[in-house]
């Protein structure tokens, strides 16, 4: 409920600190579980990909204009769908449905507007691990998976974004805050992260702020502690990297913030992106994606 009291600080805490180190989780997480289904698919999968990051730095730089960059990102989002469009269009119902279901979102998003559908991909890529998860969980227990997931990832930031919670804080004379420990600025001037400027003026924007926060604390904890329980957990060389960079990213955040949240957001866009393609793919029939890698113990 931390997010309800102190969204700000919940937000820019949470990003600062488990941001990088559950990119990189999931990442892994990605390759050890799904990298054999696609083989030399890599080659152009990565191509695509790279666009994302490329046009991120450019429109930091300023060598690109920022709608370019978006409209640039998400081209390479249904690239990457495209890329595989040989596996999931001649192997079943659900995977081809799946795949040109996204792919016509992403270029609807691109000609109603770049910047809505990049904030749409930001806030409902909380939600994949739950298809990660039931991915690997197998038939048998995917019905379990979805509900005791679907309870927890929208039950939990609906009961904060209705107020409730932060209406129980009133009652009781806790008036939420937004301070932040790490330089954020104010909530009015994070919003953006997740709410398109249109919204930044309604009433109930820092609660929707704040439920959204929840959906990402879900994600960090989902990746983090579930998924390398079922597979690409890192090396100890890598853990130590990571938390070297985490560090030194932790005191990019202190001296700039908004300028360090921008670089982390090249590094997340990627695992964000290369997910898109899977969850495709995760829709094919089992025989038709091969043998998933076993879960690591």
């Amino acid at each position: 409920m931390a997010s309800a009291l102190a969204p700000l600080a919940t937000y820019a805490t949470t990003l600062a600190v488990f941001g990088l180190p559950h990119v990189i989780a999931e990442l892994a997480y990605i390759r050890a579980r799904f990298g054999h289904w696609l083989g030399a698919w890599w080659i152009g999968l990565v191509a695509s990909l790279a666009v994302v990051p490329g046009a991120r730095i450019a429109a930091l730089t300023g060598f690109l204009d920022v709608d370019l960059a978006r409209t640039l990102e998400l081209l390479a989002g249904v690239a990457m769908i495209a890329v595989v469009a040989p596996i999931w269009w001649s192997s079943g119902t659900r995977s081809s449905i799946a795949g040109l279901g996204l792919s016509a979102l992403l270029l609807g998003g691109l000609l109603w507007s770049p910047l809505h559908a990049l904030l749409a991909v930001a806030v409902l890529h909380n939600w994949t691990p739950l298809a990660l998860v039931s991915e690997a969980a197998g038939p048998a227990l995917r019905t379990h998976v979805w509900t005791v997931g679907l309870l927890i990832f929208v039950g939990a930031p609906v009961l904060v974004g209705s107020g409730v919670v932060s209406a129980g804080f009133e009652l009781i004379a806790v008036t939420p805050t937004e301070a932040s420990p790490i330089g954020a600025g104010s909530l009015a001037r994070n919003l953006g992260a997740y709410l398109p400027p249109e919204m930044h003026g309604w009433g109930s924007a820092a609660n929707v702020f704040s439920a959204i926060v929840v959906a990402q604390c879900l994600h960090y904890a989902a990746v983090l502690l579930v998924l390398p329980r079922l597979g690409g957990r890192l090396q100890l060389r890598w853990v130590v990297a990571t938390a070297g960079v985490t560090a030194v990213l932790l005191l990019a955040y202190l001296i700039d913030f908004r300028a360090a949240r921008a670089l982390y957001g090249v590094a997340a866009s990627l695992h964000a992106w290369v997910e898109v393609p899977i969850l495709v793919l995760c829709m094919l029939p089992a025989g038709d994606r091969g043998p998933p890698n076993r879960p690591q113990r």
